[in-house]
């Protein structure tokens, strides 16, 4: 299945705890802003209760707990979380909104050195955090992380996935 195109990348996960990203190290680090774009189709259980990563900017010291996840979810609704954040704690910003299953979906997403982390789904700004403390990232990952057992089994397509120093606008 391919959003554009013949092919995307496929991935399957269980009900375990676990993950499988794609890394993207190339251009890094960005030394002021770095914008990225995705196409993904998602197919888990809406009803996970856990906290899920999607998309991930890493300092590649702490894979699990160092970074900023501009498309994660907890408690099923879509939110951004910088881990340490400013005060030393994680800071994060939530929307109302569930992921979209079963649909190709667009997530643009910018990280600003200077603090700022947005996430935006078709074109328009679903959440942000204005203030934060940005760590150097040295790669972005996208793909699905899942932190405890229980019902998200399932499968996701990435498609027309980019990064870059400027806004990657859905296509």
């Amino acid at each position: 299945m391919a959003h554009t195109g013949k092919n995307s990348v496929h991935m399957k996960f269980t009900t375990a705890g676990g993950a499988t990203f794609i890394h993207e190290t190339m251009g890094f680090p960005i030394t002021t802003a770095l914008w990225g774009r995705a196409w993904m189709y998602i197919m888990n259980d809406p009803t996970s209760n856990g906290h899920d990563v999607y998309i991930e900017g890493s300092t590649g010291m702490n894979l699990t707990n160092n970074g900023v996840r501009p498309l994660n979810t907890q408690g099923g609704k879509m939110s951004i979380n910088v881990d340490p954040g400013l005060n030393g704690g994680e800071d994060g910003a939530s929307s109302t909104m569930t992921l979209p299953r079963g649909a190709w979906t667009c997530f643009e997403w910018q990280i600003t050195s200077a603090g700022a982390v947005t996430l935006y789904m078709g074109g328009a700004q679903l959440a942000t955090i204005a203030k934060t403390k940005v760590p150097a990232l040295i790669e972005m990952r996208i793909g699905y992380e899942h932190y405890a057992a229980d019902k998200a089994a399932g499968d996701m397509w990435i498609d027309d996935y980019a990064v870059g120093t400027t806004r990657q606008n859905c296509m």
